[in-house]
């Protein structure tokens, strides 16, 4: 663990100071941004919060399940994980 998290923390730096086009490419909506790129989506004193951005990722499956049917169903609890390319 330690590890791994050291080599991701300086990642998301650099995802971070992407331009906002790609990072629109990992915002899952319909998901309810629970999985991928999520900016201003939520909210702090009843406006949009810019001032941090979160990545949101399933810790322990990268696919909780291969059903198609149950992944549109429950969205943001089973969808896939969300990775930059």
């Amino acid at each position: 663990y330690v590890e791994a998290r050291s080599r991701l923390l300086p990642l998301s730096k650099k995802f971070a100071d992407l331009p906002n086009d790609v990072k629109e490419k990992y915002v899952k909506a319909d998901a309810y941004y629970a999985f991928g790129w999520s900016h201003g989506k939520e909210k702090l004193q009843e406006k949009p919060d810019y001032s941090k951005g979160s990545y949101y990722a399933n810790p322990q499956y990268d696919k909780p399940v291969e059903d198609e049917e149950i992944i549109a169903k429950y969205p943001s609890f089973v969808h896939p994980n969300i990775w930059p390319k």
